[in-house]
Protein backbone atom coordinates (compact mmCIF):
# COMPACT_ATOMS: atom_id res chain seq x y z
CA UNK A 1 0.00 0.00 0.00
CA UNK A 2 0.61 3.54 0.40
CA UNK A 3 2.85 5.43 2.83
CA UNK A 4 -0.04 6.83 4.42
CA UNK A 5 -3.67 6.87 3.88
CA UNK A 6 -5.40 9.51 1.09
CA UNK A 7 -6.94 11.80 4.54
CA UNK A 8 -9.69 14.42 3.26
CA UNK A 9 -11.56 17.07 5.25
CA UNK A 10 -14.41 19.31 4.53
CA UNK A 11 -14.99 22.60 5.67
CA UNK A 12 -17.90 24.94 5.52
CA UNK A 13 -17.34 28.56 5.01
CA UNK A 14 -16.76 29.49 8.64
CA UNK A 15 -14.01 26.82 7.98
CA UNK A 16 -15.42 24.27 10.80
CA UNK A 17 -15.29 20.68 10.21
CA UNK A 18 -19.05 19.35 7.83
CA UNK A 19 -19.43 15.64 9.07
CA UNK A 20 -21.42 13.26 6.90
CA UNK A 21 -19.84 13.57 3.67
CA UNK A 22 -19.73 11.12 1.40
CA UNK A 23 -16.70 11.39 -0.87
CA UNK A 24 -16.38 9.57 -3.22
CA UNK A 25 -12.57 8.69 -4.73
CA UNK A 26 -11.12 8.30 -8.61
CA UNK A 27 -8.14 6.96 -10.43
CA UNK A 28 -6.46 6.07 -13.67
CA UNK A 29 -7.88 3.31 -15.75
CA UNK A 30 -5.23 2.23 -16.95
CA UNK A 31 -1.14 3.21 -16.74
CA UNK A 32 0.57 3.92 -13.11
CA UNK A 33 -2.48 4.28 -10.75
CA UNK A 34 -4.11 2.39 -7.38
CA UNK A 35 -6.50 0.44 -6.19
CA UNK A 36 -8.78 1.96 -3.14
CA UNK A 37 -9.93 -0.12 -0.19
CA UNK A 38 -13.07 1.50 -0.88
CA UNK A 39 -14.35 4.07 -3.47
CA UNK A 40 -15.93 6.74 -1.34
CA UNK A 41 -15.65 7.28 2.33
CA UNK A 42 -17.92 9.80 4.91
CA UNK A 43 -16.63 12.25 7.02
CA UNK A 44 -16.74 12.12 10.67
CA UNK A 45 -17.35 14.87 13.76
CA UNK A 46 -13.89 16.43 12.51
CA UNK A 47 -15.07 16.93 9.30
CA UNK A 48 -12.26 14.54 7.60
CA UNK A 49 -12.21 10.62 6.23
CA UNK A 50 -9.89 8.43 4.58
CA UNK A 51 -9.15 5.54 2.53
CA UNK A 52 -6.11 3.37 1.65
CA UNK A 53 -4.91 2.48 -1.33
CA UNK A 54 -2.18 -0.24 -3.02
CA UNK A 55 -0.02 0.96 -5.97
CA UNK A 56 0.01 -1.42 -9.07
CA UNK A 57 3.29 -2.43 -10.98
CA UNK A 58 3.08 0.56 -13.23
CA UNK A 59 5.58 3.34 -12.50
CA UNK A 60 4.87 7.31 -13.68
CA UNK A 61 2.93 9.97 -11.87
CA UNK A 62 -0.63 10.12 -11.75
CA UNK A 63 -3.31 12.02 -10.22
CA UNK A 64 -5.85 10.88 -7.44
CA UNK A 65 -9.44 12.73 -7.57
CA UNK A 66 -11.59 13.45 -4.46
CA UNK A 67 -15.08 15.01 -4.78
CA UNK A 68 -18.03 15.70 -3.00
CA UNK A 69 -21.07 17.33 -5.31
CA UNK A 70 -19.50 20.18 -6.22
CA UNK A 71 -16.08 20.05 -4.04
CA UNK A 72 -13.08 18.74 -5.47
CA UNK A 73 -9.71 17.68 -4.68
CA UNK A 74 -6.40 16.24 -6.11
CA UNK A 75 -3.63 13.95 -4.97
CA UNK A 76 0.01 13.58 -7.13
CA UNK A 77 1.20 9.97 -6.41
CA UNK A 78 4.06 8.46 -8.34
CA UNK A 79 4.29 4.78 -8.27
CA UNK A 80 8.18 3.51 -8.21
CA UNK A 81 7.70 0.59 -9.70
CA UNK A 82 9.24 -1.41 -6.84
CA UNK A 83 8.12 -4.87 -6.95
CA UNK A 84 8.19 -6.92 -3.53
CA UNK A 85 8.57 -10.51 -2.54
CA UNK A 86 8.37 -12.13 0.99
CA UNK A 87 10.40 -15.02 1.79
CA UNK A 88 8.14 -17.42 4.06
CA UNK A 89 9.40 -21.13 4.44
CA UNK A 90 12.99 -21.64 5.06
CA UNK A 91 12.57 -24.81 2.90
CA UNK A 92 14.95 -25.07 -0.75
CA UNK A 93 12.77 -25.74 -3.59
CA UNK A 94 14.02 -28.25 -5.92
CA UNK A 95 13.61 -25.49 -8.85
CA UNK A 96 12.87 -21.55 -8.42
CA UNK A 97 8.97 -21.55 -8.85
CA UNK A 98 7.98 -17.63 -9.40
CA UNK A 99 4.29 -18.17 -8.97
CA UNK A 100 4.88 -19.17 -5.34
CA UNK A 101 5.19 -15.89 -4.65
CA UNK A 102 2.97 -13.16 -4.58
CA UNK A 103 4.41 -9.40 -5.52
CA UNK A 104 2.98 -7.30 -2.46
CA UNK A 105 3.35 -4.43 -4.53
CA UNK A 106 0.31 -5.55 -6.32
CA UNK A 107 -1.28 -7.57 -3.87
CA UNK A 108 -3.20 -6.90 -0.80
CA UNK A 109 -3.48 -10.16 0.33
CA UNK A 110 -0.77 -12.22 2.72
CA UNK A 111 2.27 -13.33 0.93
CA UNK A 112 2.07 -17.00 -0.07
CA UNK A 113 2.95 -19.48 2.24
CA UNK A 114 5.30 -21.89 0.21
CA UNK A 115 7.69 -18.94 -0.91
CA UNK A 116 11.23 -19.72 -0.68
CA UNK A 117 13.88 -17.76 -1.05
CA UNK A 118 14.99 -20.03 -4.62
CA UNK A 119 11.37 -18.92 -5.67
CA UNK A 120 11.57 -15.48 -4.36
CA UNK A 121 14.91 -14.51 -6.52
CA UNK A 122 12.97 -16.70 -9.55
CA UNK A 123 10.40 -13.97 -9.25
CA UNK A 124 12.53 -11.09 -9.06
CA UNK A 125 14.08 -12.37 -12.47
CA UNK A 126 11.09 -12.62 -13.97
CA UNK A 127 10.36 -9.07 -12.98
CA UNK A 128 12.91 -6.60 -12.03
CA UNK A 129 14.09 -4.21 -14.16
CA UNK A 130 16.07 -1.04 -14.17
CA UNK A 131 12.03 1.23 -14.20
CA UNK A 132 10.91 -1.68 -11.53
CA UNK A 133 13.78 -2.74 -9.44
CA UNK A 134 12.47 -5.74 -6.40
CA UNK A 135 12.94 -6.37 -3.08
CA UNK A 136 12.91 -10.16 -1.28
CA UNK A 137 12.17 -9.51 2.59
CA UNK A 138 11.76 -12.60 5.17
CA UNK A 139 8.56 -13.12 7.31
CA UNK A 140 10.81 -14.88 10.12
CA UNK A 141 11.35 -13.22 12.83
CA UNK A 142 13.00 -16.15 15.17
CA UNK A 143 16.84 -17.47 13.90
CA UNK A 144 16.20 -19.11 11.01
CA UNK A 145 18.54 -21.57 8.85
CA UNK A 146 17.82 -22.08 4.80
CA UNK A 147 19.69 -24.86 4.06
CA UNK A 148 20.69 -25.49 0.09
CA UNK A 149 19.77 -28.74 -1.61
CA UNK A 150 19.79 -27.77 -4.96
CA UNK A 151 22.50 -25.96 -5.85
CA UNK A 152 23.58 -22.30 -6.06
CA UNK A 153 21.14 -19.49 -5.41
CA UNK A 154 21.08 -17.33 -8.72
CA UNK A 155 21.29 -13.55 -8.39
CA UNK A 156 19.49 -11.10 -10.88
CA UNK A 157 20.00 -7.49 -11.17
CA UNK A 158 17.78 -4.79 -9.52
CA UNK A 159 17.38 -6.62 -7.05
CA UNK A 160 18.10 -6.35 -3.00
CA UNK A 161 17.84 -9.26 -0.49
CA UNK A 162 16.90 -7.77 2.67
CA UNK A 163 17.50 -9.95 5.53
CA UNK A 164 15.36 -9.81 8.95
CA UNK A 165 17.09 -8.75 11.82
CA UNK A 166 15.83 -7.78 15.57
CA UNK A 167 17.22 -5.83 18.12
CA UNK A 168 19.09 -2.34 16.73
CA UNK A 169 21.96 -0.45 17.38
CA UNK A 170 24.96 -2.72 18.70
CA UNK A 171 22.79 -5.28 19.32
CA UNK A 172 21.36 -5.59 15.81
CA UNK A 173 21.30 -9.56 15.21
CA UNK A 174 21.16 -10.94 11.45
CA UNK A 175 18.41 -13.67 11.81
CA UNK A 176 18.55 -15.36 8.49
CA UNK A 177 20.96 -17.67 7.39
CA UNK A 178 22.04 -19.32 3.89
CA UNK A 179 24.15 -22.85 4.55
CA UNK A 180 25.97 -24.12 1.72
CA UNK A 181 26.21 -27.43 3.79
CA UNK A 182 29.68 -27.24 2.94
CA UNK A 183 28.95 -28.37 -0.53
CA UNK A 184 28.61 -25.43 -3.09
CA UNK A 185 28.70 -22.01 -3.54
CA UNK A 186 25.52 -19.89 -2.05
CA UNK A 187 25.47 -17.61 -4.48
CA UNK A 188 26.21 -17.08 -8.09
CA UNK A 189 25.75 -13.98 -10.50
CA UNK A 190 26.40 -14.15 -14.22
CA UNK A 191 28.37 -11.73 -16.15
CA UNK A 192 25.84 -8.78 -17.16
CA UNK A 193 23.85 -8.97 -14.16
CA UNK A 194 24.09 -5.33 -12.30
CA UNK A 195 22.71 -3.61 -8.89
CA UNK A 196 22.45 -6.69 -6.73
CA UNK A 197 22.53 -6.29 -3.12
CA UNK A 198 22.28 -8.48 -0.21
CA UNK A 199 22.03 -6.66 3.54
CA UNK A 200 21.85 -8.61 6.85
CA UNK A 201 22.21 -12.21 5.62
CA UNK A 202 24.80 -14.58 7.85
CA UNK A 203 26.72 -17.24 5.01
CA UNK A 204 27.67 -19.91 6.42
CA UNK A 205 29.29 -23.24 5.09
CA UNK A 206 29.94 -22.56 1.33
CA UNK A 207 32.49 -24.58 -0.86
CA UNK A 208 33.90 -23.56 -4.07
CA UNK A 209 36.60 -26.29 -5.92
CA UNK A 210 37.55 -23.04 -7.56
CA UNK A 211 36.54 -19.66 -6.44
CA UNK A 212 34.37 -18.22 -3.87
CA UNK A 213 33.12 -20.16 -1.18
CA UNK A 214 30.04 -18.03 -0.55
CA UNK A 215 29.64 -16.21 -3.72
CA UNK A 216 30.71 -16.39 -7.10
CA UNK A 217 30.65 -13.02 -9.09
CA UNK A 218 30.87 -11.74 -12.18
CA UNK A 219 28.55 -8.71 -12.11
CA UNK A 220 27.96 -5.78 -10.24
CA UNK A 221 27.19 -7.08 -6.24
CA UNK A 222 26.82 -4.89 -3.15
CA UNK A 223 27.30 -6.55 0.37
CA UNK A 224 26.31 -4.95 3.56
CA UNK A 225 25.90 -5.89 6.87
CA UNK A 226 26.65 -9.41 6.61
CA UNK A 227 28.40 -12.04 7.97
CA UNK A 228 30.34 -14.86 6.37
CA UNK A 229 30.88 -17.98 8.62
CA UNK A 230 33.26 -21.25 7.57
CA UNK A 231 33.57 -20.95 3.89
CA UNK A 232 36.19 -22.58 1.55
CA UNK A 233 37.34 -21.74 -2.04
CA UNK A 234 40.27 -24.14 -3.29
CA UNK A 235 42.00 -21.39 -5.01
CA UNK A 236 40.75 -17.95 -3.63
CA UNK A 237 37.93 -16.10 -2.49
CA UNK A 238 36.96 -17.96 0.48
CA UNK A 239 33.94 -15.74 0.88
CA UNK A 240 33.34 -13.65 -2.21
CA UNK A 241 35.08 -13.80 -5.73
CA UNK A 242 34.03 -11.25 -7.94
CA UNK A 243 35.41 -11.11 -11.20
CA UNK A 244 32.92 -8.22 -12.22
CA UNK A 245 31.94 -4.78 -10.76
Amino acid sequence: GLAAPLVVSVLNSNNAPVSGITVSFGAPASGASVTFSSSSCTTDSTGTCSITARANASVGTYTVTASAGALGAAFTLTNTGLHSYVVTVSTDATTGVASNCLDQSVNSGPANSNCSLRDALAAAAATASSSQTTSITFAQTTPTTIHLANGSLVLPSYTTIQGATSGSGANLTNLITVDGNNLIALFTQAAGIVQTTINNLTMAHGYSGQVGGAIYSFGSLNVNNSTFFAKQAELSGGAISNNGG
